[in-house]
């Protein structure tokens, strides 16, 4: 059934996305990787997965006339429908991410979890404008190429931009850890002050 179908498939596609996350997860406890770095890998790992997985005699399909492989398409149970606005459309999936959204939104900021989550700074309309950031420059690569300018020049950007990220996270958390050193020093020597008074009240 169409609404079942599509449940189904948003299931699986939320179960697979964790499990390849769940290796950056892995490196990260295990292996102390940073997470930014290992995501981004992965991300061009599985592209070359899919790629792979998409020739002919595979997975992937050649319409007649195309130049594009692809899947076959999802059945219609299996489909959101779209909204036709801006002289385009707009697909209906943007009402579930907005609600997943404010959802993230009340457990990040309602939840013991959710604080844990925010001592890794992240916020859900960081999270929206970051995505809406990285897709805007996938979409422009092709473009770009039309306007006279090499369309390597996005890869450059998103590379600077995740180092820019790496690099600010690895700075806020040596201030992090430099203020907690400091704090523990200073409790230290308030105990050690109480102790020195205590004995010298004792004698």
């Amino acid at each position: 059934p169409p609404v079942l179908h599509v449940l189904l498939i948003i299931l699986v596609a939320m179960l697979a996305g964790g499990a390849w996350a769940a290796i950056a997860g892995y490196l990260k406890v295990k292996r102390g990787v940073n997470e930014v770095i290992s995501n981004i890998m992965l991300n061009f790992i599985a592209a070359a997965v899919i790629a792979f997985l998409l020739s002919p005699n595979l997975l992937g399909s050649l319409p007649e006339g195309s130049q594009n492989l692809q899947t076959k398409p999802i059945p219609a149970s299996g489909q959101m429908p779209t909204i036709k606005a801006f002289e385009g459309e707009i697909y209906s999936f943007l009402f579930i991410a907005i609600v997943v959204g404010v959802g993230y939104w009340i457990m990040l900021n309602k939840t013991v979890f959710g604080f844990n989550l925010r001592a890794g700074r992240n916020h859900p309309v960081g999270i929206f404008f970051a995505a809406f950031l990285w897709s805007f420059l996938e979409r422009s690569a092709p473009v770009l190429e039309f306007e006279g300018v090499p369309p390597e020049i996005v890869i450059v950007m998103q590379g600077t931009i995740v180092l820019s990220i790496v690099i600010a996270y690895e700075v806020v958390a040596r201030i992090n850890l430099r203020q907690q050193q400091r704090a523990v020093g200073s409790a230290n020597s308030e105990n050690q002050n109480l102790t020195a008074d205590e004995v010298k009240e004792t004698k």
